[in-house]
Formats: C-alpha cells, sequence, structure tokens
C-alpha cells in the first residue's frame, strides 16, 4: 500500500534499509524491499517540493553554499554526493550558535559537466520559484572546486569566497613540517591580502634542499590552491558576507547517513535518499506527497482513457464519411464524369460550356 511505502522511504531517510523493513509494520518486509521503494518512490520527491508557501520577495543579499561528501559505492569506487543550500543570512540564536533563515537544499550527485549544468540550473529553478525579483548580490562559498565555480555562470552578481575552514586547512598543509602557529599565521596574511608575504614564504620553504618529497609536494599544493582562490579569499572580509557554515551541513545532512560508517550505495539511492532526506528534515510529509503524485497518475491515466475512446469515435465516424465519398466518386466515373474527362484529354472543350484546354 502507499501509506507503507511513505513509511518505509522515511524510515530509511535515517536508518538502514534493514532497520527500515522492520519498523515498516506488523508485516515482514526485506532489506531489497525497502531498496526498491527508495529508488521507486524517491525519485519523486524533488527539491521544488520544500516550497510550501507563496513567494517572497528576494531580500537584498542571498547566500549560496556548497561542498560535497564521499560515498562509498558497490562496486569499489567512491562518489562525489553534492549538496547546495540556498539562504538569507543567520540568525544568532544564542552565543556561539546560530541558525540560517529560511534555507533550502539541492543534493544529489550530478556526475559530469553535464551533471554539474543540471545542478545549477535546478538551484536556479528553485531560487526563481521562490522568490519574486533578482537580489542585488549573490555570495557563492565553499572548497574552490570548478564544479562549485561553475555557479557563478548562473547566477546574476555572484562574489565567490573560498571559505575560512577549508582556507585554515591548506594554510595548515603549507605549515607542514614546521611546528607552531605559521598555520594560522599564513591564514591571517592570507586573509589581509599579504601576498607577496606568502609568495616569499613558498619561495623559502620550496628552495630548502632538506624538504621531504612528500612535504615539498603537499606545500605546491597549497600554494596552487591559494593562487588560483586569491580573490575568493580576499571575499571573506566583505562586510555584507557572514561566514559559511558548509562543512557542518555536510555532516549533519548527508555523512550521518552515507558515510559515517560501512555502506556501498549506487547512485539511485544516493540521488533519490539525499533529496528525500532533506524533504523530511524540511517538515515534508512523504505520505501526503506521493497521494499528489498518485492523483496526478490516476488524472492522466483518466484522461488517455477518454482521448482512446474519442479516437475510437472519430475513427469509425472517419470510415463512414470516407465509404461515402468512395462511393460518389465512383457513380460519378461511372457516368457524366467520364465524359468530361475524355473530353478534355481529346481536346473538344467541356460538354457543359467550359472552354477547353490547350
Amino acid at each position: 500500500s502507499l501509506d507503507l511505502k511513505a513509511k518505509l522511504l522515511e524510515n530509511a531517510t535515517h536508518m538502514s534499509y534493514h532497520r527500515s523493513a522492520q519498523h515498516g509494520g506488523p508485516a515482514r518486509q526485506s532489506s531489497s524491499t525497502v531498496m526498491h521503494v527508495v529508488h521507486e518512490k524517491g525519485k519523486l520527491i524533488t527539491a521544488l517540493d520544500q516550497l510550501n508557501h507563496e513567494k517572497r520577495q528576494a531580500p537584498m543579499v542571498l547566500f549560496v553554499e556548497a561542498d560535497e561528501d564521499h560515498v562509498a559505492h558497490q562496486d569499489g569506487t567512491s562518489h562525489f554526493l553534492k549538496m547546495v543550500y540556498v539562504h538569507e543570512g543567520y540568525d544568532q540564536r544564542c552565543p556561539g550558535r546560530f541558525s540560517i533563515k529560511e534555507p533550502v537544499y539541492v543534493t544529489g550527485e550530478y556526475p559530469g559537466p553535464i551533471g554539474t549544468e543540471e545542478l545549477w540550473r535546478t538551484v536556479k529553478d528553485l531560487i526563481d520559484a521562490k522568490y519574486q525579483g533578482e537580489p542585488n548580490q549573490f555570495f557563492l562559498a565553499g572548497d574552490g572546486a570548478n564544479w562549485i565555480k561553475a555557479g557563478a555562470d548562473f547566477l546574476p552578481n555572484c562574489t565567490l569566497v573560498y571559505d575560512k575552514f577549508h582556507l585554515k586547512k591548506t594554510c595548515q598543509q603549507a605549515a607542514v613540517g614546521i611546528p607552531g602557529n605559521i598555520g594560522l599565521i599564513l591564514m591571517q596574511g592570507c586573509l589581509q591580502g599579504e601576498r607577496k608575504y606568502l609568495e616569499d614564504y613558498f619561495q623559502v620553504r620550496l628552495s630548502d634542499p632538506q624538504l621531504r618529497m612528500t612535504e615539498r609536494k603537499t606545500i605546491q599544493q597549497a600554494r596552487t590552491r591559494i593562487r588560483s582562490n586569491w580573490s575568493s579569499i580576499k571575499a571573506n572580509t566583505d562586510s555584507s558576507f557572514h561566514g559559511c557554515s558548509a562543512e557542518g551541513h555536510i555532516s549533519h545532512v548527508l555523512s550521518e547517513r552515507f558515510s559515517s560508517r560501512p555502506m556501498g550505495w549506487s547512485q539511485a539511492g544516493t540521488d533519490s535518499l539525499s533529496q528525500t532526506r532533506v524533504f523530511v528534515m524540511q517538515n515534508g510529509h512523504v505520505l501526503e506527497k506521493l497521494n499528489m503524485v498518485n492523483q496526478k497518475i490516476q488524472k492522466t491515466k483518466r484522461k488517455i482513457r477518454v482521448d482512446d475512446r474519442i479516437s475510437v469515435l472519430f475513427k469509425a465516424d472517419q470510415e463512414k464519411y470516407a465509404s461515402a465519398v468512395n462511393g460518389a466518386f465512383v457513380a460519378l466515373k461511372r457516368g457524366q464524369g467520364r465524359m468530361w474527362q475524355r473530353a478534355l484529354m481529346r481536346g473538344h472543350g467541356d460538354p457543359w460550356g467550359y472552354p477547353s484546354v490547350k
């Protein structure tokens, strides 16, 4: 039944397929049953289902944050499970704790360049469906990955931000082999725009003959990331930017279900269940959504059946009129039609008074 499928799907968003089957009801279900429900019904829930109110006026600034989780697949490979969320800023609940205002989420694997384009088009459609008008500015924050930078092509007046969490991690890698807090000093230099100081530091470190090969490679990678994201690093100091919480969202929304324990997934499973998990966390009702989809399907089927009956009646009428026309044409050929056709072909004029064709 549809209510059992909805319960199994909702349970699977926060527990394993096996436990979801055990909590499905008095009838014993299997893990495979839950998997089939996730693949079949989970894909019906989209990012737009998070919107449960009319359009609201777009704020002056919208914040877009993006990151990915590394999820193990059944074939032994690791795939990116991406997440992008849009919000209107932060509210401080208590000292040191904040919540984001009006968040909406888009998540899934979206592999390759085509998947990246589809992801950002979905984000843009979600923004257009939620807001009237365009904000004056977008801030797009993340770890500087190419798929995140591609979002700037879809968001007008967009400022890319290399978030402080990944900047701190990169600066710590740049300080490998040196004790103390040199990583924090490098991070402060990046935020203050002291590029010459950073370049001098890398030049001295990489010219050290005693530097081990692994350390050299780590430092070179850190230098490349800082260079390629320099303008995005400086954007952290913009007075309108409030920070980035993407890493915490990945841990809470995705990693807790998809990568915190040894599991093997398929793309169909991660795509369907990740967006459904977000839907449930946004207080969405799975059974209500599946009922709406089922009603639309039944309405479409009824329309098709009516169209089929109309087509059958039209075909019967068409055949009846075709038979009448064919009969009239045969009668015409047997009578005077033959006379004027022969007259035109022989050039003797028309027996009814029309001039002949030369």
